[in-house]
C-alpha cells in the first residue's frame, strides 16, 4: 500500500465509511488491507513506531473523530428521524470487525537452546516451547 491510498482509506474512515468501503475507494486488494492492518495494529499495541502503526492509529482517530461528531449530532436532534440514522449509522460502525492484531508469541527458549547439540537441552527447550504452545492455545480458548 502506497501513502496515497492511505491517505484515501483514512479520510474515508473519517467520512464514516467501513475499513471494507475504504479499502474499495481507495482500489487495495483486500487481502493486502489486511494484511498492513494487521501488521500496523500490532505494532501499535506494542508501541512500535512504524508507518502501519500510524496509519492504523490514523484511520482509529478518523474514525473516533467522526462517530464522536454523530454522537453529538444525534444528541442536539434528540427524537428526531436524522437523530435516528445517525445512531444507525453508529451502530454500523461500532459492529464492523476490523482485522486484529497478531496474537504474541512466546519464545521461552532462547536460540541457543533451539540450536543446541546434546540431546537433554534438546528436549528440554522442546519442552518448553510445547508448554509456551499450549499456554497461548488455552489463552486463545482453541485448546482441544
Amino acid at each position: 500500500m502506497n501513502e496515497k491510498q492511505r491517505g484515501v482509506v483514512v479520510g474515508a474512515m473519517g467520512a464514516g465509511l467501513t475499513l471494507t468501503e475504504a479499502t474499495d475507494l481507495a482500489r487495495v486488494p483486500h487481502q493486502t488491507m489486511r494484511s498492513h492492518w494487521t501488521r500496523g495494529d500490532t505494532d501499535r499495541n506494542a508501541g512500535r513506531d512504524t508507518d502501519e502503526a500510524k496509519f492504523v492509529s490514523d484511520a482509529l482517530h478518523a474514525r473516533a473523530k467522526h462517530v464522536a461528531e454523530l454522537k453529538l449530532q444525534a444528541n442536539e436532534s434528540a427524537g428526531t428521524k436524522e437523530a435516528s440514522d445517525r445512531l444507525a449509522m453508529i451502530r454500523r460502525l461500532a459492529e464492523e470487525r476490523l482485522p486484529e492484531a497478531e496474537a504474541p508469541t512466546l519464545h521461552p527458549a532462547p536460540r541457543v537452546l533451539v540450536e543446541a547439540r546434546d540431546e537433554e537441552t534438546k528436549r528440554l527447550a522442546k519442552r518448553a516451547m510445547d508448554a509456551s504452545t499450549d499456554l497461548l492455545e488455552r489463552l486463545a480458548g482453541t485448546h482441544g
